[in-house]
């Protein structure tokens, strides 16, 4: 008996991890325009104002829909976002320089 479902269950997992038809997919690299999304977050969201953020998964949304002034790289290097340069002519005084067809917005 134990053999049998041990054979089972064996059946099962390989059923389960078996491929299976092309389900209709793009296969050939090539990245089409247009199409749909479906996006699933662990939990709610309760604001979509950056300032008022508390959650993780609050900011992973914001990342896909709000440009920064910069970015930080895989080194933790600041780099350019929107700006295009800046300077700090002292600690409280900064000037930058926004891309082109860039306008900011309160």
């Amino acid at each position: 008996m134990r053999r049998v479902a041990f054979a089972f269950i064996g059946l099962l997992l390989v059923a389960a991890c078996g491929g299976g038809g092309s389900g209709g997919t793009n296969n050939s690299g090539t990245p089409q325009k247009g199409g749909t999304a479906t996006i699933a977050l662990e939990s709610e969201l309760r604001t979509l104002d950056p300032l008022d953020s508390s959650l993780l998964v609050e900011r992973e949304v914001f990342y896909n829909m709000y440009d920064s002034l910069f970015t930080i790289d895989p080194t933790l290097k600041i780099k350019a976002g929107l700006v295009k340069t800046w300077d700090v002519s002292d600690p409280l005084n900064y000037e930058f320089t926004l891309q082109s067809g860039i306008k900011y917005h309160d």
